[in-house]
């Protein structure tokens, strides 16, 4: 697993994340917006986590809708998170920082 890989897209999909709940507290036209970024940053990350292709797709066909495609999203920027935590990489405000501290 490409831990580097998978922390660059944490970063954008916490902000797409927050783009969704924004959407849903606000207009639709705006959570509609951000499922295209939903659909995307979930498939990435998906395969930098190695879930199984098919789990995968029937996942993606279930995130066509735009509340449960936030959630899902959530979900999986969970399991991202702990993956970086156990490798070390040290939590900011929006993500991860790019470089994982050196333990001495």
């Amino acid at each position: 697993m490409n831990v580097e890989r998978l922390a660059r897209t944490y970063e954008f999909s916490v902000c797409t994340v927050l783009l969704g709940f924004v959407g849903l507290c606000t207009s639709y036209y705006l959570l509609l917006a951000a499922v295209p970024f939903h659909l995307y940053f979930f498939s990435r990350m998906g395969r930098i986590l190695g879930i199984n292709r098919f789990a995968l797709i029937g996942l993606l066909l279930l995130m066509l809708c735009p509340f449960i495609n936030t959630l899902g999203l959530l979900l999986l920027n969970r399991k991202a998170a702990k993956v970086l935590i156990a490798a070390g990489w040290v939590v900011g405000v929006m993500g991860f920082r790019i470089e994982p501290v050196k333990k001495a």
